[in-house]
């Protein structure tokens, strides 16, 4: 691939989705979740782009990421599907439409990885997400 990547007409963002607390964004799929790769604040990587749309999806490449019990996953893209509409609070939290009392979290002790926890803890800095744009 080639070139840059445009935004869909309902985008609202588009940029590497990364972690505040980890400084990592979110990669590829894995067995285990959504992997958290490096990424570099001024250079323009293709392949680490998400959009989040005016509905609320988070898409890569024509794949919307969906929650998986306490995982996360790159799925086809459906259209309207709940499952893949994500709220993003004012502080950098976001939690699934169907799973409203999770947050996405970076976990970083053994494996770099995306994953669902529960939002309770204000203070958690590892559910904190922000969009890097160039």
């Amino acid at each position: 691939m080639t070139g840059q990547v445009r935004p869909s007409a309902d985008a609202q963002v588009l940029g590497k989705l990364r972690s505040s607390s980890a400084g990592l964004c979110l990669g590829d799929d894995t067995d285990d979740s959504v992997a958290l790769v490096t990424c570099h604040e001024h250079l323009y990587e293709r392949h680490l782009l998400v959009e989040l749309t005016a509905r609320g999806a988070l898409v890569r490449a024509g794949r919307c990421l969906e929650p998986a019990d306490s995982t996360v996953a790159w799925a086809a893209c459906a259209a309207d599907s709940p499952r893949q509409r994500w709220w993003m609070s004012d502080d950098g939290r976001l939690s699934p439409v169907t799973a409203p009392r999770q947050c996405l979290a970076a976990v970083t002790a053994e494996h770099r990885l995306a994953v669902l926890r529960d939002c309770a803890d204000n203070a958690d800095a590892t559910q904190r997400w922000n969009f890097v744009n160039f």
